[in-house]
């Protein structure tokens, strides 16, 4: 049970990371502003930091 949760939680981290890398790429709006914004140097972490829990 607690394995399946650590799962679960996991997956919901590397969701929200990949969620937040499309999102600073411009390719998704903003849901608080409504805006496309690009930020590369998040990109490149939000990115970097998935390749590390790889």
């Amino acid at each position: 049970m607690v394995e399946d949760n650590h799962q679960i939680l996991f997956m919901q981290l590397v969701m929200q990371k990949q969620q937040m890398s499309i999102m600073s790429l411009g390719k998704v709006k903003n849901p608080v502003s409504d805006t496309l914004d690009k930020n590369l140097e998040y990109t490149k972490l939000s990115i970097d930091t998935l390749d590390m829990l790889v």
